[in-house]
């Protein structure tokens, strides 16, 4: 039997080595990506063992795992473990479908959405614009940059990463005050204010890069939308109830939009990756949360019945 007829004949899985670590695929699955290396005969008969029975690849084992993947589930998923310049060179070698790929420099911010001719068409301002929402989202994708642009990409994200910090700060300084002392100083009140309105600048123009990016990328950050919406209304109420009124009756609404901008912090999430599961995670189990907050609560207001009765 020769090694073409082998592939194709009635062979339920094709054994394939790859640099000592074994993989088992259907035939059936290979045969419905006929472009792709694996799945076209010719291409593979190439890397056929006759000792073993096996196709050998020497390729990079854990990128396998993510086109093993894909071959199982159809979906092609990025792994942090592996480098984005590794997973390019090994998807270019297994020649997977194109719309695949371009999905998935889509989803890492490498290739555009539209033609080159068409974002060449934009205005200067909305392609800086979504050039700093990419950089400062996807540090991957300094590996495809030159030298210059991979320090542009940084100080973009340093600065964006000082920003949130700098207003996480003032918002903690801000709040020292409103609690130690009932009349801040003129000075520090006026500098806070300054500060909170340079930040609400900063926030909203985040805010619109998130609709340019998406429109150029096809992506979107949900939770980092929201967070952004959130701080920078919390921003203005907050200029607009210190500048406007100074009565004691905002005490209470004011404590609460302190608490909204509180939220900003959370926008290091696109810079901590541990931040970010953790915030997945929370959202992930919110229900069983709820459950266990409603039973503290309830067991609480048992203790508190019990307590106050036996006390009185």
């Amino acid at each position: 039997m020769s090694k073409r007829t082998r592939f194709s004949s009635f062979m339920r899985n094709i054994r394939f080595n790859v640099s000592g670590e074994i993989f088992y695929i259907p035939l059936d699955i290979l045969r419905k990506h006929p472009t792709t290396t694996l799945g076209n005969a010719q291409s593979l008969i190439k890397f056929y063992d006759p000792a073993k029975d096996e196709y050998f690849l020497d390729r990079h084992r854990p990128t396998f795992w993510l086109i093993y993947d894909y071959y199982m589930t159809g979906v092609l998923e990025r792994s942090e473990e592996v480098p984005l310049r590794v997973i390019v060179d090994e998807l270019k070698f297994y020649s997977l479908e194109a719309d695949v790929i371009n999905d998935f420099l889509m989803s890492e911010c490498i290739l555009a959405k539209e033609p080159m001719s068409n974002i060449q068409t934009r205005t200067k301002f909305k392609r800086i614009l979504s050039e700093l929402i990419c950089l400062q989202k996807h540090d991957e994708s300094d590996s495809f940059s030159r030298s210059w642009e991979k320090y542009r990409q940084r100080f973009i994200r340093y600065f964006n990463i000082l920003i949130v910090v700098c207003a996480t700060i003032g918002f903690i300084v801000d709040s020292g005050f409103s609690s130690e002392y009932e009349e801040k100083s003129e000075s520090a009140d006026r500098n806070l204010k300054r500060l909170e309105f340079l930040f609400g600048i900063w926030f909203s123009i985040q805010l619109f890069g998130e609709f340019v990016i998406t429109q150029k990328f096809g992506t979107f950050d949900k939770l980092i939308f929201l967070i952004n919406i959130i701080s920078l209304q919390a921003s203005i109420q907050y200029l607009v109830i210190n500048t406007w009124f100074e009565s004691s009756e905002n005490k209470v609404f004011l404590r609460l939009i302190n608490f909204l901008r509180g939220w900003r912090v959370l926008l290091l999430e696109r810079f901590c990756r541990n931040l970010r599961h953790l915030l997945i995670s929370i959202y992930e189990t919110k229900f069983m949360i709820g459950q266990v907050i409603i039973i503290i609560l309830f067991t609480s207001v048992i203790i508190g019945t019990f307590v106050y009765s036996f006390g009185t």
